[in-house]
């Protein structure tokens, strides 16, 4: 007679670690990619935010630049643009701005305006310094120039 042969039985296999540490890795990737993006993206909107304070300087600078160059004068320059402002005591003006550089009593941004001049014979050169000033960290410098003509007695340049 033949020996039988004995079945074997398959024993269920243990389930296995495998998965699990595959879906930690995954998540452990997922998590790191995340915090770094977010780094990313806060970087991206703070630069963002000084980008537009320095174009809003820009574009101030530019309309007091104009004014100064048809009134000569910083203090007729910051009344036509500003309205309201302060006089330091080395003669400079403050105004305080908000973030779009507009006039505001409790301003983020400074701008300091001071002003020189080189007389000659036919008029004065005029000289007006704008510094821009946010959280003790300068934005930006500006100068802008005006000449003045001096005004002979009889109503002509001289």
């Amino acid at each position: 007679m033949r020996k039988l042969r004995a079945i074997k039985t398959v024993q269920p296999k243990k389930p296995s670690n495998l998965f699990l540490v595959e879906m930690i890795i995954a998540i452990l990737f997922f998590s790191i990619s995340g915090a770094v993006i977010l780094n990313v993206f806060a970087a991206a909107d703070g630069k963002m935010r000084r980008s537009e304070t320095g174009d809003s300087a820009v574009l101030c600078a530019q309309s007091c630049a104009e004014a100064y160059s048809l009134k000569g004068s910083a203090d007729e320059m910051a009344e036509i643009i500003f309205g309201n402002f302060e006089v330091l005591e080395n003669g400079s003006l403050s105004i305080s701005l908000d973030e779009r550089c507009m006039p505001s009593s409790e301003g983020a941004i400074t701008l300091i305006i001071s002003e020189s001049g080189e007389d000659s014979a036919a008029g004065t050169l005029k000289t007006a310094e704008l510094v821009f000033i946010k959280n003790s960290e300068e934005i930006g410098r500006f100068v802008c120039s005006a000449y003045v003509p001096r005004i002979s007695e009889r109503g002509g340049e001289a």
